[in-house]
């Protein structure tokens, strides 16, 4: 059981680690970079560059993603452009809202899977004959709200 969990957990890091390298690569691969989007088209190539300089885009690529990486295993996010606050404080603000809902929703799942099991299980007992009217209406609703081929019309 132990193993397993190392195991899981050593993927679980694996894939975050992956993921960051990839979208870190894509990032760079674009053209331009962060400081000529918030400047805009219009902003002046020193301005740029000093932006460039202020926010460290002018070093190199693996560097910064050394350094990003770095201080987020020591437990330092990055400062928001949009908003100039460290990131760390709009997420617990976002989660504030968003686990409350994440939590109802799997709740509302679990709930609907169990009376589907039951349904399921005793296809003539008072719940499973409850739910046959909704599940066709769902069916339907989702039958109705295909669109049609050009063949069919």
């Amino acid at each position: 059981m132990g193993f397993l969990l190392l195991r899981r957990l050593f993927g679980f890091a694996l894939a975050l680690m992956l993921a960051s390298v990839v979208v870190f690569a894509m990032l760079e691969w674009l053209p331009g970079n962060a400081a000529e989007v918030m400047l805009g088209d219009t902003a002046s190539p020193q301005a740029v560059a000093a932006l460039s300089q202020k926010l460290g885009l002018d070093r190199p690529a693996l560097v910064r993603y050394l350094e990003w990486t770095g201080g987020l295993l020591q437990g330092h996010t990055a400062l928001s452009t949009s908003y100039d606050t460290p990131t760390w404080d709009l997420i617990v603000e976002r989660l504030a809202v968003t686990l409350p809902l994440a939590v109802m929703a799997m709740v509302l799942t679990v709930a609907a899977a169990l009376c589907g099991l039951f349904s399921a299980t005793r296809p003539l007992s008072g719940p499973a004959v409850l739910a046959q009217p909704a599940s066709r209406l769902r069916a339907a609703s989702a039958s109705t709200a295909e669109p049609r081929r050009a063949a069919d019309k």
